[in-house]
């Protein structure tokens, strides 16, 4: 066999290449680090795309892929009972699916890869504006440090390719941002008027980042620059309304009706969700930045409060706001985790180039610089690869597969069962709950009403699996076993820590040739 230690050549040769390679790259590093980093942010979004599938939270589905999925199946819009979202969002994928549809190549679980990418290319938006910002008020070397993290920090990738107002409204608020730090700096009319367009366009996405647009407006008039502050006004309220308020206007007959009934219901709904203390977004930033290097970096962030006005007020007045909102949800922060890590970068970057301490303890920065990187990147691998509500997800694909679907049945042990993404089956089948709290004539009489009987048994985790599927056989007797999903390694984490909430560990699904038809007891004889 061939060993290329034992030709020296060879191996010389190689740590040549090696060591030219590496030459050229911090060559490119130094000359030109906007590429580099573009270039991790596209490779890192990439993998995210092809194996971080499925969907991370409720709303990342529920509130915008089956709705397109209902619209594209002719339900129609509500007019009478507007939603507390925008339709924009929802209206963006409908399109995109509508468009395959007609060309004769709509398959759900295809279609979400390119959904994925499309959303992966638009938020590299963030990691070039990002850079952008840094280097107006920093050097080339802090705004590369800042846009990296932008670009390959763990939690950036996996939810950048998600469905989430909160992702998305991201890079028209980093562009807002820029645009406004520009016009600080220049005095451009046109730059401060482009900040209040993208922080409208900002706004349609996800409603309460108007407090950027806010804070920047009160910014920009502490500092007495009236002019600055009436154009960020004016180009926000026309792009809002240009894209939200007609919207709303033609469809509800009322601009801004969905901004309206999303304010009315968080006011009377606010402790309808999770309740947690004010600190808790605190301890989620501090821990999305990898302690204990996030310590540094919060300390950073709060350095800024001066130079950095005009993106660290609006930032702050965001995390306050939602620190005293009693509804905490960790995707709600997700907006301003990008302002925070530049200014935190800028911030901690800036004070340590003068810290006489930190400069004469290299080899405490040095290691504190491999402890972060080490774990991001292990973070970063398990995270851009995890296949989320995979059981969920792959049971619906299962399904679609099946030409003979009717309906179908899940059931479990637990007191509820999640809602199945059912946008992967392409069609629209009827679908029953059978929980274990439940008994099974409550499943026969839903049946009974329906009028269709179910041909697919979903039995959600592994308690009390015998008795669960003896009853099961009363209703529908021959139940042939079909297939077990299991779930993917974060799921089985996330049941192993909370089973309560997280009932889809594993799925067996049977299917039921025949069903039990037991008389009617209200029926007359």
């Amino acid at each position: 066999m061939y060993n290329s230690l034992a030709n020296p050549k060879a191996e010389l040769r190689g740590r040549r290449s090696l060591c030219l390679f590496m030459h050229a790259l911090k060559k490119i590093w130094d000359e030109k680090p906007l590429l580099i980093i573009m270039a991790a942010a596209l490779i890192a979004r990439l993998i995210a795309v092809f194996f971080a599938r499925g969907y991370a939270m409720s709303d990342d589905h529920f509130e915008v892929l089956e709705i397109a999925r209902n619209w594209l199946d002719g339900e129609k819009i509500d007019r009478l009972n507007p939603s507390a979202h925008s339709i924009i969002y929802p209206g963006l994928h409908y399109l995109f699916f509508l468009c395959f549809k007609k060309m004769g190549v709509y398959f759900p679980d295809m279609i979400m890869y390119l959904v994925r990418l499309a959303h992966a290319l638009f938020s590299l938006i963030t990691v070039y504006f990002g850079y952008r910002i840094v280097l107006l008020r920093s050097n080339k070397k802090i705004a590369a440090e800042a846009s990296l993290l932008l670009a390959i920090l763990w939690v950036f990738p996996f939810m950048s390719v998600r469905n989430l107002i909160e992702m998305v409204c991201i890079p028209f608020a980093v562009m807002g941002f820029y645009f406004g730090m520009r016009s600080e700096d220049t005095r451009k009319s046109s730059a401060a008027l482009l900040a209040g367009v993208f922080l409208g366009l900002s706004f349609v996405f996800r409603y309460q980042t108007i407090l950027f647009a806010g804070g920047m407006g009160a910014v920009f008039l502490f500092n007495r620059n009236i002019r600055s502050a009436i154009l960020l006004g004016a180009g926000f309220c026309a792009s809002a309304f240009a894209v939200q308020g007609t919207t709303d206007w033609i469809i509800y007959g009322r601009p801004f009706t969905s901004f309206i009934y999303n304010y009315a219901y968080n006011s009377t709904h606010a402790y309808n969700y999770v309740t947690l203390p004010w600190y808790t977004y605190i301890f989620t930033i501090m821990g999305a930045l990898i302690p204990p290097t996030s310590l540094l970096l919060m300390y950073g962030f709060l350095r800024t409060w001066k130079r950095w006005a005009l993106l660290f007020w609006p930032t702050l007045l965001f995390l306050v706001f939602h620190s005293c909102f009693p509804n905490k949800q960790e995707r709600f922060i997700l907006p301003a985790l990008p302002m925070v890590v530049m200014l935190g970068v800028a911030g901690w970057g800036e004070f340590a180039a003068r810290s006489s301490f930190w400069n004469s303890h290299p080899r405490l920065t040095a290691g504190l610089r491999r402890w972060f990187w080490c774990v991001n990147i292990l973070l970063l691998l398990v995270v851009s690869t995890t296949y989320s509500k995979r059981v969920r997800v792959e049971c619906m694909n299962y399904l679609h597969g099946k030409n003979d679907l009717k309906a179908f049945v899940m059931e479990s042990s637990d007191g509820s069962i999640p809602l199945p993404p059912v946008f992967y089956l392409e069609k629209k089948v009827p679908f029953y709950y059978l929980t274990g709290n439940e008994p099974i004539d409550s499943l026969q009489r839903a049946i009974a009403d329906n009028g269709v009987a179910p041909n697919y048994i979903l039995m959600l985790n592994r308690k009390h699996f015998e008795e669960r599927k003896e009853r099961l056989l009363a209703l529908f007797p021959g139940m042939e076993f079909c297939t077990d999903v299991q779930p993917s390694l974060i799921d089985r984490v996330l049941y192993f820590l909370n089973p309560r909430h997280n009932v889809n560990e594993q799925c067996t699904i049977f299917r039921a040739p025949s069903m039990v038809r037991r008389p009617d007891p209200a029926a007359t004889p």
